[in-house]
């Protein structure tokens, strides 16, 4: 059967949805993912936890919310450490995510987080982006600043944060991402969370 499929997919929640065409064996892909997380504090006195993945979808994978023209990679590890339990650490993350052919993202971070008071914390993120459109732009790089503060409302049933983010340096055709996040996360049952996120940047404004 070589009959046309088109499938529409949306990466932002349903407020747009990008039209894919897939066609005769393009429309068999496969997708599987690898995911491992150790804790070493349960076997040693380390306050350590890592985790890992790797995944790959195939060309011609759909799903309610996706479908690939073209191959997709994903891997990610993320470290963290705690010098007091859930209150005090740091982690670093690496993440790389390459559509064959149309692009390839990676990102690290490091982050340092503590506890304020006991209804307050607070963390500082740096982060090294890099993408590369092999038809568009070329590579670009940006080093980016991130503070967040974050406080416990009604006992901790609610949270309210902000974060700041602001451009150290970029390279290449790419805009300052200097942006402000205002967010909001309420408990409603206990297995019932309810979160709402704005922002405004010198790239535009959402929610």
């Amino acid at each position: 059967d070589q009959s046309a499929s088109d499938i529409y997919s949306s990466d932002n929640g349903g407020l747009n949805f990008n039209k894919v065409s897939l066609s005769g064996e393009s429309t068999k892909g496969k997708a599987w993912k690898i995911d491992q997380t150790i804790d070493f504090s349960e076997f040693t006195k380390t306050p350590l936890w890592f985790n890992g993945y790797y995944s790959k979808k195939e060309k011609g994978f759909s799903s309610f919310a996706d479908a690939q023209d073209q191959d997709l990679t994903e891997w990610g590890a993320e470290l963290k450490y705690d010098f007091e339990k859930d209150k005090k650490g740091f982690l670093l993350k690496y993440t790389s995510e390459e559509e064959e052919g149309q692009y390839r993202e990676r990102i690290g971070t490091a982050q340092y987080y503590t506890d304020i008071r006991s209804d307050l914390r607070g963390a500082i993120e740096l982060q090294d982006r890099r993408e590369n459109n092999y038809d568009a732009l070329g590579e670009t790089r940006e080093s980016l600043l991130g503070v967040k503060l974050e406080k416990d409302l009604r006992k901790g049933r609610d949270k309210v944060y902000v974060i700041q983010q602001v451009t150290l340096s970029k390279k290449g055709d790419v805009a300052d991402n200097n942006k402000t996040t205002l967010g909001y996360e309420t408990q409603i049952r206990k297995d019932l969370k309810v979160a709402a996120e704005v922002f405004g940047s010198n790239r535009g404004a959402g929610g």
